[in-house]
């Protein structure tokens, strides 16, 4: 279950647990990405670190090239493939608490 934990204008960002390890969702209801946002989010991400004691996981839709560029926009590096529940395989994304 996705628990909303920043509000933006224009973006949500939620996280869900599973299996014991913190996955993280960015959902944009704004047409228009834009710098502002951009700066938003990579506040909000940072902040969410601050706060935390364990990473950030997220998956990734291989070839998915403009989601791939905002995982590394985001400070997440790539993990391992992965087989998800749904039988596809997915690339895991960590982002690491320093």
């Amino acid at each position: 279950m996705k628990v909303p934990v920043i509000e933006g204008d224009g973006f949500v960002v939620s996280l869900e647990v599973h299996r014991g390890n913190t996955f993280i969702h960015c959902d944009v209801h704004k047409k228009r990405y834009n710098r502002k946002m951009r700066s938003d989010l990579i506040a909000a991400s940072d902040l969410l670190l601050q706060q935390r004691k364990s990473p950030l996981f997220a998956l990734h839709e291989t070839g998915d090239t403009k989601h791939s560029k905002f995982l590394t926009l985001m400070k997440f590096t790539f993990s391992q493939t992965i087989l998800c529940l749904d039988g596809k395989e997915r690339e895991l994304y960590i982002r690491e608490v320093k």
